[in-house]
């Protein structure tokens, strides 16, 4: 084999590994879980009791912008975030966000892993979603602590 064949077949073994690379970069999937890690007596009330902490259902945003949810230092935008971080519920911002430019996947997950029905999570619990994403996207998530009503 001659010294240029053989510069041409290492070229194209290295652009097929590099093909092979590429092919591989297309979209992923990923299982995300949150899990509520805190302790059962976390919350000192101001009687001298204490409370667990929950967490309410939870709102996932794969996108390409920034801030998709909200800009720090700027008022809420009125798509559905303070409803969420006062009351919990996911579906106003979720259907305000779909559509949206830089917005590639938007959903929620209500259900605790291992629940037959919808709600927060409390210590011990987790919720878990899986997202479909691309590198260079990014994960953004939105949920209420549950004893604050306007946390996020």
């Amino acid at each position: 084999m001659s010294q240029r064949t053989l510069k041409r077949s290492v070229l194209a073994t290295l652009l097929l590994l590099m093909a092979g690379v590429s092919a591989q970069a297309d979209d992923q999937i990923f299982t995300v879980r949150i899990e509520n890690v805190s302790a059962g007596d976390a919350l000192k009330l101001s009687n001298g009791k204490t409370e667990p902490v929950g967490v309410a259902p939870v709102l996932y945003v794969i996108h390409t912008n920034r801030a998709p949810l909200f800009t720090s230092g700027k008022p809420d935008r009125g798509k559905g975030l303070e409803a969420l971080a006062e009351d919990g519920p996911t579906g106003p911002l979720e259907e305000s966000l779909k559509g949206q430019p830089g917005i590639v996947r938007v959903g929620s997950t209500d259900t605790p892993v291992g629940a037959s029905s919808s709600g927060d999570i409390w210590p011990g619990d987790a919720f878990e979603f899986k997202v479909t994403a691309k590198p260079g996207e990014r994960l953004t998530i939105a949920t209420m602590f549950a004893q604050s009503n306007d946390l996020f």
